[in-house]
Protein backbone atom coordinates (compact mmCIF):
# COMPACT_ATOMS: atom_id res chain seq x y z
CA UNK A 1 0.00 0.00 0.00
CA UNK A 2 1.27 3.42 -0.90
CA UNK A 3 -0.42 6.64 0.19
CA UNK A 4 0.06 10.30 -0.69
CA UNK A 5 -1.42 13.22 1.24
CA UNK A 6 -1.34 16.69 -0.28
CA UNK A 7 -0.18 18.93 2.57
CA UNK A 8 -2.20 21.88 1.24
CA UNK A 9 -5.36 19.82 1.94
CA UNK A 10 -4.70 19.65 5.71
CA UNK A 11 -7.36 21.33 7.85
CA UNK A 12 -6.94 22.75 11.35
CA UNK A 13 -9.56 25.46 11.92
CA UNK A 14 -7.88 28.54 13.43
CA UNK A 15 -4.42 26.87 13.35
CA UNK A 16 -4.47 26.04 9.64
CA UNK A 17 -2.13 28.87 8.58
CA UNK A 18 0.41 27.87 11.26
CA UNK A 19 0.10 24.17 10.37
CA UNK A 20 0.78 24.87 6.69
CA UNK A 21 3.64 27.31 7.44
CA UNK A 22 7.40 26.79 7.70
CA UNK A 23 7.31 25.69 11.36
CA UNK A 24 5.24 22.62 10.59
CA UNK A 25 4.39 21.11 7.18
CA UNK A 26 5.78 23.95 5.00
CA UNK A 27 3.36 23.13 2.19
CA UNK A 28 5.14 25.33 -0.32
CA UNK A 29 8.45 23.46 -0.05
CA UNK A 30 6.99 20.02 0.79
CA UNK A 31 3.63 19.57 -0.99
CA UNK A 32 3.24 15.85 -0.14
CA UNK A 33 3.44 13.38 2.70
CA UNK A 34 4.16 9.85 1.47
CA UNK A 35 3.87 6.37 2.96
CA UNK A 36 5.41 3.41 1.13
CA UNK A 37 4.75 -0.03 2.63
CA UNK A 38 7.31 -2.84 2.81
CA UNK A 39 5.70 -5.61 4.84
CA UNK A 40 2.21 -6.78 5.80
CA UNK A 41 1.57 -9.05 8.81
CA UNK A 42 -1.93 -10.35 9.60
CA UNK A 43 -2.96 -10.27 13.26
CA UNK A 44 -5.98 -11.53 15.21
CA UNK A 45 -9.46 -10.88 13.85
CA UNK A 46 -9.70 -8.14 11.24
CA UNK A 47 -6.38 -6.59 12.25
CA UNK A 48 -2.93 -6.41 10.72
CA UNK A 49 0.34 -4.47 10.81
CA UNK A 50 1.79 -2.66 7.84
CA UNK A 51 5.40 -1.51 8.05
CA UNK A 52 6.90 1.02 5.72
CA UNK A 53 8.50 4.41 5.32
CA UNK A 54 6.81 7.72 6.11
CA UNK A 55 8.25 10.78 4.37
CA UNK A 56 7.45 14.30 5.57
CA UNK A 57 9.45 17.46 4.87
CA UNK A 58 12.01 15.40 2.95
CA UNK A 59 12.73 13.15 5.94
CA UNK A 60 11.97 9.43 5.73
CA UNK A 61 11.46 7.30 8.85
CA UNK A 62 10.23 3.72 9.28
CA UNK A 63 6.84 3.30 10.96
CA UNK A 64 4.34 0.56 11.65
CA UNK A 65 0.69 1.20 10.89
CA UNK A 66 -1.78 -0.80 12.97
CA UNK A 67 -4.69 -1.69 10.68
CA UNK A 68 -8.31 -2.45 11.49
CA UNK A 69 -10.61 -3.62 8.70
CA UNK A 70 -14.39 -3.30 9.09
CA UNK A 71 -15.96 -5.18 6.17
CA UNK A 72 -19.35 -3.45 6.08
CA UNK A 73 -18.94 -0.22 8.03
CA UNK A 74 -18.41 2.51 5.46
CA UNK A 75 -20.87 4.33 3.28
CA UNK A 76 -19.23 5.26 0.02
CA UNK A 77 -20.70 8.13 -1.98
CA UNK A 78 -21.43 7.30 -5.59
CA UNK A 79 -23.38 8.92 -8.41
CA UNK A 80 -26.59 7.28 -7.24
CA UNK A 81 -26.11 7.92 -3.51
CA UNK A 82 -24.38 5.88 -0.81
CA UNK A 83 -23.52 2.23 -1.24
CA UNK A 84 -22.17 -0.22 1.30
CA UNK A 85 -18.44 -0.68 1.47
CA UNK A 86 -15.64 -1.48 3.85
CA UNK A 87 -13.63 0.75 6.14
CA UNK A 88 -9.88 0.58 6.74
CA UNK A 89 -8.35 2.43 9.68
CA UNK A 90 -4.57 2.76 10.00
CA UNK A 91 -3.00 4.22 13.16
CA UNK A 92 0.51 4.89 14.43
CA UNK A 93 2.42 7.15 16.82
CA UNK A 94 5.38 9.27 15.70
CA UNK A 95 7.73 11.88 17.13
CA UNK A 96 7.15 15.12 15.28
CA UNK A 97 10.69 16.24 16.11
CA UNK A 98 11.94 13.36 13.91
CA UNK A 99 10.48 15.31 10.97
CA UNK A 100 11.88 18.72 12.04
CA UNK A 101 8.58 19.90 13.51
CA UNK A 102 9.55 21.30 16.90
CA UNK A 103 7.64 24.60 17.03
CA UNK A 104 5.21 25.22 19.89
CA UNK A 105 6.67 22.41 22.01
CA UNK A 106 5.15 24.08 25.08
CA UNK A 107 1.67 23.49 23.57
CA UNK A 108 1.99 20.35 21.42
CA UNK A 109 3.52 17.05 22.56
CA UNK A 110 6.40 15.68 20.54
CA UNK A 111 4.69 12.29 20.46
CA UNK A 112 1.60 12.49 18.24
CA UNK A 113 -0.90 9.98 16.93
CA UNK A 114 -1.64 9.76 13.22
CA UNK A 115 -4.69 8.10 11.71
CA UNK A 116 -5.77 7.35 8.16
CA UNK A 117 -9.37 6.37 7.38
CA UNK A 118 -10.24 4.90 4.00
CA UNK A 119 -13.57 3.86 2.55
CA UNK A 120 -13.06 0.84 0.30
CA UNK A 121 -15.21 -0.33 -2.55
CA UNK A 122 -15.11 -3.62 -4.44
CA UNK A 123 -13.31 -3.50 -7.78
CA UNK A 124 -15.73 -3.34 -10.68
Amino acid sequence: MNAVIKTASLKANQFEEKLKGEDFFNVTAWPEIRFVSHDFRPAAGNRAELTGDLTMKGITKPITLHLAFNPAQAAIPSRGGATGGAQLIAESRILRSSFNMTALGFLVDDEIDIRFDAALQAKR
